[in-house]
C-alpha cells in the first residue's frame, strides 16, 4: 500500500503580515530542491492556510523542520492509497 505525504499549515491572522511571505519563500525553496510537488493556499477569516503535497516522507520532514521555526501550525499527514 502506497502512502502520499503532505503538510497542513496554518498562519493565524495576527501573524500573516510578519510570516506569510516567509512561509511562501520556504515553500518555494522546498519546491526548488524537489521536496514539494505542489501546494495550494487559501485565506479564511484572515488566517492563511496551505495544503502541500510532498515528494516523500523525508521531503515533508525537511520542510516541516524549516516551517516549525516559525510560530505557525504545521503538521505532516499521510494518505494511504491502494
Amino acid at each position: 500500500m502506497a502512502v502520499i505525504y503532505g503538510i497542513l499549515l496554518s498562519v493565524p491572522e495576527k501573524l500573516v503580515g510578519r510570516y506569510g511571505e516567509k512561509v511562501r519563500r520556504t515553500i518555494g525553496t522546498a519546491i526548488a530542491r524537489g521536496d514539494i510537488i505542489t501546494f495550494t493556499w487559501a485565506e479564511y477569516r484572515g488566517d492563511l492556510a496551505f495544503v502541500i503535497l510532498a515528494s516523500s516522507r523525508e521531503g515533508a520532514e525537511r520542510t516541516l523542520t524549516e516551517l516549525s521555526e516559525m510560530p505557525v501550525y504545521v503538521k505532516i499527514i499521510g494518505i494511504e492509497g491502494g
